[in-house]
């Protein structure tokens, strides 16, 4: 597989594109959600997988545009979950995934 990265560009801050994720292989399905004064991007990640199995992975990035978690942190691991969606409703933060049995 190709190598790619999770890029984000922040309008807000006027900074362009900077990188959540550079480790190897390929990271995919990005979704953000803002909770508690942080951004948390959310992706699929295949930078430790097989062919049936990948990660999801989360990075945290505040305000000024400072990433948190570089490379992200495994949340779901080998497993077949893929394209993270989340929402906050002001308390609580859901993140649901697709199971790809």
């Amino acid at each position: 597989m190709m190598a790619s990265f999770i890029l984000v560009t922040v309008f807000l801050f006027n900074q362009g594109d900077f990188p959540i994720c550079q480790a190897g292989d390929v990271q995919a399905t990005p979704e953000v959600v803002f909770a508690d004064s942080l951004f948390y991007v959310f992706w699929t990640d295949f930078r430790y997988s097989s062919v049936d199995t990948y990660s999801v992975y989360v990075a945290r990035i505040a305000l000024d545009g400072t990433v948190l978690d570089p490379d992200g942190r495994e949340i779901f691991a080998n497993k077949a979950e893929t394209r993270p969606a989340a929402a906050f409703d002001g308390t609580n933060l859901l993140v649901a995934l697709q199971d790809s049995c």
